[in-house]
């Protein structure tokens, strides 16, 4: 894995991200629940919504907020309502020093058979009374259909220099080679220049580039700052837990996004290759990127 330079490290520990910058990754209202715009999910056919947030360790987010529920029907009226406390359950998959992170399950409230959910509405309960509407993917949690294509590969987030460039191009080119159909790449904040812009376009009907630039402070380092981006963690310590939630947000970002389109899913790092038990041998002059194939 490679480290960030040193002078990036002073460069961007000194930097905030501006919350506008943000507001396409996340949903807050204060500094205690955030919601991820993009990590809302609807399986339709058994009708739970699930909704993924980071929050703080002491907070009870049934106490700071109200969610609505926004519904058409086949005759394509709407209707709004509440969605009572009892039916939301919030599942805990990790927990840091003031950082829990998890999701919302929504599920058995009162729905009619003709009815499809388009919305969610969640408002704030502080002074400061604001709501936001949001709409979820819809997905087919029971999908029985088996999946044309085979393999997904979803990578961790990258915050990286220029210089290791051809290195992602290597890796492009070695996982295609093996069978993987697509790869989703998932961005925070690499490549300023234009090397990797170029890499991308290059790739573009084989990568997916996700933007992943955010990720709430919570009083990390004991910022006054919102957010903070992948490199201000990675500055600190390789191994801080809110390096970590990158991760997992991309993890599940992906597996829940595909998991109906692609008979298998594959987590992998810049550094990771599987070779499957093939009878076809890989000749190291086939890869552009410089490195020799072992």
């Amino acid at each position: 894995m490679t480290r960030v330079p040193e002078k990036l490290i002073k460069k961007i520990s000194s930097e905030t991200l501006d919350r506008n910058e943000c507001d396409l990754e996340w949903i807050y209202f204060n500094n205690k629940i955030f919601f991820k715009r993009n990590l809302l999910f609807y399986y339709q056919d058994v009708k739970v919504i699930r909704l993924f947030l980071i929050k703080h360790v002491d907070t009870n987010f049934t106490k700071e907020i109200e969610i609505y529920k926004i519904s058409e029907h086949d005759d394509s009226s709407s209707a709004k309502s509440k969605i009572e406390n009892q039916h939301i359950k919030y599942k805990q998959l990790f927990v840091g020093e003031k950082t829990a992170y998890g999701y919302i399950e929504i599920k058995d409230f009162i729905y009619s058979q003709n009815e499809k959910i388009k919305f969610l509405e969640i408002k704030s309960l502080s002074k400061l009374s604001h709501s936001e509407k949001v709409e979820p993917i819809t997905k087919i949690f029971r999908n029985k259909k088996k999946p044309s294509k085979n393999l997904i590969l979803c990578s961790k987030v990258y915050s990286f220099s220029n210089e290791i460039v051809t290195d992602f191009e290597w890796w492009f080119q070695i996982n295609k080679l093996v069978g993987v159909d697509k790869i989703v790449f998932y961005n925070g904040s690499i490549g300023t220049g234009s090397v990797y812009h170029d890499l991308f376009k290059k790739y573009e009907n084989y990568i997916e580039v996700v933007q992943m630039q955010c990720l709430p402070m919570m009083g990390f380092r004991n910022s006054n700052s919102t957010f903070g981006n992948y490199s201000y963690f990675y500055s600190f310590n390789f191994f801080s837990q809110q390096r970590y939630l990158y991760d997992l947000y991309s993890f599940n970002d992906c597996y829940l996004r595909y998991q109906n389109d692609y008979q298998n899913v594959l987590i992998a790092d810049q550094d990771e290759v599987i070779i499957p038990r093939l009878n076809k041998h890989l000749d190291s002059g086939q890869f552009k990127g410089g490195k020799q194939f072992q």
